[in-house]
């Protein structure tokens, strides 16, 4: 009877020990499968074809089922991940699940969450420069991703463009930014809505004459443009 017992609670220790070996591995594919579809869509943002997402990459049909689960265990870094797939409609086949793009707009405030905060402001010039999605992960990005893996990330790893420059510096949540050739970008704090304070430049369409782009640079202050350079810049190329 004793010995039954001790065999009875060996075998559940065993299937404990492989249940956790498998949470672990669908934790990697995790990582894997998410970090696989942001450097997609960094790839898509940077072409300007943003418009065109109809299908993200497939999911296979265990990480589909344990997904939840795992974000569950996600401190600090699981909404980010549930705020992305929710943007995601997911149709369930045989061994995977297809994942359809179901609200753009949400898809890419879900996709520039994981970004540095000024990537969506300079990311013509940052991946002109030949700068991979990996540099301009955010650090809650990478928090996220160790979280997964076990392992850790250093945030702006290889942040240099294919000239040398470095592309970025920061202190705290202040971002220097640089082109690729060394001319200073902007050294400011960002918001959700671009910078809050500092030196840069913003871009964003005259609502009133559509194929026109507003440029503002120069110095902000709580949110506001005080002074510097207002241009109109058009869209289209000239025939």
């Amino acid at each position: 009877m004793f010995e039954k017992i001790i065999s009875e609670n060996q075998k559940v220790k065993n299937e404990e020990k492989v249940d956790f070996k498998e949470k672990n591995r669908q934790k990697e594919q995790l990582y894997y499968y998410i970090n696989h579809e942001l450097q997609t869509l960094f790839a898509t943002y940077n072409k300007g074809e943003w418009n065109r997402l109809e299908k993200l990459g497939d999911m296979s049909s265990t990480l589909y089922k344990e997904k939840e689960s795992i974000i569950e265990g996600l401190p600090f870094t699981g909404t980010m991940v549930k705020e992305y797939f929710s943007c995601i409609d997911f149709k369930k086949e045989e061994e995977k699940a297809v994942c359809y793009v179901k609200d753009k707009e949400q898809l890419k405030k879900a996709f520039l969450q994981f970004m540095m905060p000024f990537y969506p402001y300079y990311y013509k010039q940052l991946s002109e420069g030949g700068l991979r999605h990996t540099a301009l992960l955010q650090p809650n990005t990478l928090r996220l991703f160790q979280q997964l893996t076990g392992k850790k990330f250093r945030p702006g790893y290889r942040n240099r463009y294919t000239t040398g420059v470095r592309a970025f510096e920061w202190d705290k949540n202040r971002y220097k930014v640089y082109g690729k050739d060394g001319k200073l970008l902007c050294d400011a704090i960002f918001g959700t809505d671009g910078i809050i304070e500092g030196y840069g430049q913003k871009k964003y369409t005259d609502e009133t004459h559509p194929d026109w782009n507003i440029v503002e640079e120069g110095n902000w202050e709580n949110g506001t443009f005080e002074g510097g350079i207002l241009r109109y810049e058009y869209k289209r190329s000239v025939e």
